[in-house]
């Protein structure tokens, strides 16, 4: 374990690695991401060879660490869509902390010249080893830290190590972008991309452009300008000609969720029924032999690495993507207050109707037709301040409670008390 940790941190170079450690991971299945530097072995004269993939330690799956923060910010969801705090203490919070600890402790961390923590040799998904700070990291580290003190605040312990992890937050830094490439023409806009240079391995030969998509760091209530300048650029880079009803959007892609979360309602209408159609199987790892010509089976799913291995995860992404068209919840920035928005990227040619939770344990019904707004009521499972960006912009509307006289309420974010189990409705005037 020791020799282990010392190669795995890049610390002891892969080639001095002892014959010891060299029998003991003969046997061990490549799929485990900590022996996932091996590719498929063989047989020679009665021992078992294990090639490699050439990159030292590093494979497609033994390095990515924002995976625990991703978890972690599922955990801080749970929370926001339940105030449940008895739950955040006993399981959310550990989680949360563990994942911003891991960073700040992480030995590949370091603090340098220009004043900022930068991460090194972790991956960015499976498709970039040994970075120098992947996108997927510090987007981690720069989102799940002010949700960490956030989660702190509301529980009321902790407070010493804040200043801590202000200090740790303030100082990460920034998102990847092309301004690091030396390949970037004048004439191209600023996108962000999976790492600074140089990589280990990079699927393709070069850093693409790559979407922020969780942590609520690009969502349609983000305020920093440059970050949706930056996100619209990133997603047009990727979609350079465009999306249209032939377009594939692959299985694992959360593609549709970034275009939903920029409110572009325009490409969403065509990435979600993409998605779910899967229409380019053969190069979408569905394995689909014995299956006819159909790529998707009868029951929505697709066979994904073989028999026996039933995908959903292209429906997964495609239902998130449809959610968060029809309904975000989503703070100005990490770890700040969630304002609700309705309709943020739904299409104005689709009529719909939904009853949605929100974040804050507001219950959310509401139609539209034509693309205009109908009706919103809002019932709240906990008492709490609600905020709703006003569904009809420009208009002073009329909030309406049980027993109540009707109350008028304007501007572009509206605020209001509910007590549990009370419901509100808005009328435009």
């Amino acid at each position: 374990a020791a020799e282990m940790r010392e190669l795995y941190l890049v610390r002891k170079p892969w080639e001095e690695r002892s014959e010891r450690f060299r029998r003991y991971a003969e046997p061990k299945l490549k799929h485990n991401s900590r022996w996932n530097w091996a590719t498929v072995g063989r047989w020679d004269q009665g021992h078992w060879i294990i090639p490699e993939k050439g990159v030292g330690p590093f494979g497609h799956v033994t390095h990515i660490f924002s995976a625990t923060a991703e978890i972690a910010f599922l955990y801080w969801l749970r929370y926001e869509y339940s105030q449940d705090k008895t739950w955040l203490l006993e399981y959310g919070y550990p989680i949360i902390k563990g994942a911003v600890e891991f960073y700040r402790n992480f030995p590949n961390v370091s603090k340098e010249s220009d004043g900022k923590y930068h991460i090194y040799h972790t991956n960015h998904g499976e498709g970039i080893w040994d970075a120098h700070n992947s996108l997927s990291d510090i987007s981690a580290m720069r989102g799940i830290t002010p949700i960490l003190i956030r989660a702190s605040e509301i529980l009321g312990i902790d407070a010493d190590m804040r200043p801590l992890w202000q200090e740790f937050v303030e100082n990460i830094a920034p998102l990847p972008t092309n301004d690091f490439l030396d390949s970037r023409k004048e004439s191209q806009p600023k996108y962000w991309i999976g790492s600074l240079p140089s990589a280990g391995y990079i699927r393709g030969g070069t850093v693409n452009p790559s979407l922020v998509i969780y942590f609520d760091h690009l969502t349609i209530g983000t305020e920093d300008a440059e970050v949706v300048r930056t996100g619209n650029s990133t997603f047009d880079a990727i979609y350079k000609d465009g999306v249209n009803e032939n377009t594939p959007v692959n299985t694992l892609t959360k593609n549709s969720v970034a275009a939903a979360h920029l409110g572009r309602a325009d490409e969403l209408k065509h990435m979600i029924p993409n998605q779910i159609k899967c229409l380019t199987p053969e190069i979408d790892f569905c394995d689909w032999a014995g299956v006819g010509e159909v790529a998707v089976l009868p029951n929505r799913l697709t066979l994904r690495e073989g028999p026996g291995a039933n995908d959903a995860q292209r429906l997964g992404n495609a239902a998130t993507a449809l959610h968060a068209a029809l309904l975000q919840s989503v703070p100005p920035k990490p770890g700040a207050i969630p304002v609700i928005y309705l309709f943020p990227a739904w299409p104005q040619e689709w009529d719909a109707s939904y009853k949605l939770l929100a974040r804050g344990a507001f219950l959310v019904s509401t139609s539209i037709k034509k693309g205009k707004i109908e009706f919103v009521e809002i019932e709240s499972k906990v008492e709490g301040e609600c905020l709703i960006k006003n569904p009809w912009p420009g208009y002073t509307l009329s909030l309406l409670k049980k027993g109540e006289e009707a109350k008028q309420i304007s501007g572009d974010i509206l605020s209001f008390s509910m007590t549990q189990g009370e419901t509100i409705t808005l009328v435009k005037r």
